[in-house]
């Protein structure tokens, strides 16, 4: 009974991990260590930064 559990819980920790909602906790983790260390507003900018050029991008060829 308790082998079977562990292995449920183990399951349901590698799909999540593996899931973008495992990626998305991961960045926020990332993001959380950036909070700490102070660099919080460059690594937004540079989020940001990628996401702008591809929208421009997209608008070019129109």
């Amino acid at each position: 009974m308790h082998s079977t559990e562990h292995h449920l819980t183990f399951y349901l920790s590698t799909s999540l991990f593996c899931s973008s909602q495992g990626a998305s906790v991961s960045r926020t983790l990332y993001l959380r260590k950036k909070k700490r260390s102070g660099t919080t507003v460059r690594s937004t900018q540079l989020d940001i930064q990628p996401l702008a050029r591809q929208t421009g991008d997209q608008e070019q060829p129109l």
